[in-house]
């Protein structure tokens, strides 16, 4: 919710307009290497989930949901969803 910039509590900032935006691809990118830094061996789900300002993705391990990172669209801040304990389903 921090990031959303239209439902968020950040949905004051009218920027956007003059920030080069990450593209999916881009932002799958810097999840790699924000991945990578930390030794961290999960595989992106293909499908990244946009939202206003960030993208959120699952991470797959073995097969599973393993758990869900979100990539900033204007700046590349990785945000690793630590709290939601562990995945049941996905509707």
């Amino acid at each position: 919710m921090m990031w959303n910039l239209k439902y968020g509590p950040m949905n004051f900032w009218q920027g956007e307009a003059t920030i080069k935006r990450l593209s999916a691809d881009e932002a799958k990118v810097v999840l790699r290497r924000y991945l990578e830094t930390y030794g961290d061996r999960s595989v992106c789900d293909p499908d990244l989930d946009e939202s206003y300002g960030y993208y959120t993705v699952d991470l797959i391990k073995d097969g599973k949901v393993a758990g869900m990172a979100s990539v900033n669209a204007y700046n590349g801040a990785v945000w690793f969803h630590d709290w939601h304990g562990s995945f049941i389903a996905k509707e």
